[in-house]
């Protein structure tokens, strides 16, 4: 169900961000990446995305701000949050403006892979009721 799935991939570190893309894309995923939060916001606004990975903290546009708009431009997208800086509160935050998942860094490319997979599932299934 994932190929040919849209994924967004948002991330300031420039080598998270290449890695992420390249397994992404090897899994089949139709990959749009960039390291500016503002940039993101100008992508949502432009095109929908199923799955939207996200860094949680970076300048000037934060994870949260691209969480929610997402959430206003396509409530059937997924967002998924992944932070160097993980902490009770902000996986909260995270989830309550209606995050899929949270992921701290440094974290396993297989279970980004898993998680990216079920995000990309649960909106094809939305799609299709």
């Amino acid at each position: 169900m994932q190929d040919n799935a849209k994924l967004l991939i948002v991330d300031d570190e420039r080598v998270a961000l290449k890695n992420l893309e390249h397994v992404m894309k090897k899994e089949g995923y139709e990959v749009t990446a960039t390291q500016s939060g503002q940039n993101a916001l100008k992508l949502l606004e432009g095109q929908q995305f199923d799955v939207v990975l996200t860094d949680l903290r970076m300048e000037k546009v934060d994870g949260l701000q691209i969480l929610q708009r997402s959430r206003e431009l396509h409530p059937d997208s997924e967002v998924i949050m992944i932070t160097g800086f993980a902490t009770l509160q902000s996986a909260v935050d995270a989830m309550k403006h209606g995050a899929f998942y949270y992921i701290a860094k440094p974290f396993k490319l297989d279970e980004v892979r898993k998680v990216v997979k079920e995000a990309s599932h649960k909106v094809a299934l939305k799609r299709e009721n």
